[in-house]
């Protein structure tokens, strides 16, 4: 049987980790990014943020463990920063959050949704993330419903888009900070892997990314709110979209 390890490239588990909070001015902040991008996904409509595609081919490509892989006795999460841009509305201070997908690299044989997936759970985080510590959880709980689309074949692995929706949107002010993360069940033999984003241009829509601020947390592997740049060098951002709307 292959090993199980928590990124798809790595040989052996990094042990150094990095402090990924680094200057805003160096971050993506919350202006307002490139409007073009190759491969949002379908369910992220209307698409406010999409973080950017990976790239199989490059030498960073890489995915970082994401999934409550109970058949396996494996855990872990990746926690994703975003910062809503405003818009052309001044008056609008919000956004109304319907979904949030993640793009994940699955261990299935072929392009069907994987057969032992058992739900998925969704967490917003907020304040004082950072090295060891998990700011103030938000919104949280069991995704509404869950769409699973396939996506592309990668290096031995299938990608698919997992959307979470809401049947209450979430609120998040514009301006502000805010961590994500998404959480699969898999009951078998499946488990799954963050993409990691490639960052070029025409790759992102919507908000900038906010780039070096991810983290990872899981028992399985020894981490607790470890920057996730310190797991490998393709994980600076990793291919994540918001679909919502604007409101007051």
């Amino acid at each position: 049987m292959k090993q199980v390890v928590v990124v798809v490239c790595a040989l052996v588990l990094m042990t150094a980790i990095v402090n990924a909070q680094v200057s805003p001015a160096i971050r993506g902040g919350n202006q307002v990014g490139i409007q073009t991008a190759t491969g949002i996904p379908s369910d992220c409509s209307p698409c406010l943020w999409y973080s950017g595609d990976s790239d199989p081919g490059s030498l960073n490509w890489d995915g970082l463990f994401n999934a409550n892989a109970a058949g396996q006795g494996l855990s872990g999460r990746v926690y994703v920063p975003f910062i809503p841009a405003p818009n052309a509305n001044a008056a609008n201070k919000h956004v109304l959050i319907s979904s949030v997908t993640f793009n994940l690299l699955v261990t299935t044989s072929d392009s069907n949704p994987p057969a032992d997936f058992a739900g998925m759970t969704y967490e917003f985080r907020k304040g004082q993330v950072m090295e060891g510590i998990g700011g103030t959880l938000g919104k949280h709980g069991n995704c509404s419903f869950t769409t699973i689309k396939f996506t592309q074949p990668e290096n031995g692995y299938n990608e698919y888009s997992f959307t979470c929706h809401f049947t209450t949107p979430v609120k998040v002010a514009v301006g502000t900070i805010q961590w994500v993360s998404l959480y699969p069940k898999f009951t078998g033999s499946s488990y799954a892997y963050l993409s990691g984003a490639t960052d070029i241009p025409g790759n992102q829509f919507g908000w900038s990314n906010d780039l070096y601020n991810s983290f990872f947390t899981s028992t399985t592997f020894g981490a607790n709110f470890n920057a996730s740049t310190g797991f490998g060098p393709g994980f600076q951002g990793f291919s994540v979209a918001i679909a919502g709307t604007y409101t007051l």
